[in-house]
């Protein structure tokens, strides 16, 4: 009998936790939104930096709440609240995948370090928090 590779299994404890796979269908949809918003009219609908006072009515457009045209309303300045909250959702995902690709740019840069350099003063020099890594301010 084959044992399975560990995504496989991961794949199956996630698939066994209803409230996990849950959470992970809601942020693929929140994710695949924010992204579709930045491409496609018909997501985002609106500019979310534009300031609209009145609608094509003549009426004040400003401190809306939700209707046809401006999804979750408008705010102080008639800015589009739905464009403006996918625009702040790109926003957030860039920002959160460039600090996981930072992470692992340095994580791998430093246990290739410790592993080529055969130094075990790297593998160790996370010994407390308060204080500064030993790498740092060893010679």
């Amino acid at each position: 009998m084959a044992t399975r590779g560990p995504w496989a299994a991961a794949g199956a404890r996630l698939l066994s936790n209803r409230l996990a796979f849950a959470s992970a269908v809601a942020l693929a949809v929140i994710t695949v939104t924010s992204i579709l918003g930045s491409a496609i009219n018909f997501v985002q609908r609106h500019d979310p930096a534009a300031q609209v006072y009145t609608d094509a009515a003549g009426l004040d457009n400003t401190n809306r709440g939700p209707n046809r045209v401006n999804w979750l309303g408008t705010d102080g300045l008639g800015r589009d609240l739905w464009a403006r909250t996918l625009q702040a959702t790109l926003f957030s995902l860039r920002i959160g995948i460039g600090a996981e690709a930072v992470t692992v740019a340095v994580g791998i840069s430093l246990g290739l370090a410790a592993g080529l350099g055969g130094q075990r003063r790297i593998a160790s020099s996370y010994g407390s928090p308060t204080s500064p890594p030993r790498f740092l301010t060893s010679s």
